[in-house]
């Protein structure tokens, strides 16, 4: 039996207010180049003219903002009382009915 494919939910904007102190709504995601390694995300905040970049490389996600980073961590290694966990889900897709 193969693993079971797990779907990831990111709440990028939560994050970033959460890292930086700001209103989440403030966070809005632009056009940005790509690194060329996993999915990557350019965001700036409205109020603040800050410019963030998240990169998620497998399980894998860094986070700078002004170009400094704020949070680097492997998703997977996230206890669920770690500070920033409440901004990712993981659930297993449902095996389809036989």
């Amino acid at each position: 039996m193969s693993d079971p494919i797990i779907l990831g939910s990111y709440d990028y904007q939560g994050l970033l207010g959460h890292l930086t102190g700001t209103d989440p709504q403030n966070w809005k995601e632009m056009d940005g180049p790509d690194s060329g390694s996993g999915l990557d995300y350019w965001y700036r905040n409205e109020s603040t003219g800050e410019e963030a970049y998240l990169n998620l490389d497998q399980t894998f996600l860094e986070v700078s903002v002004g170009g400094e980073t704020l949070f680097a961590e492997e998703l997977d290694d996230l206890d669920a009382d770690h500070e920033a966990a409440k901004f990712f889900g993981f659930e297993p897709l449902a095996a389809p009915a036989p």
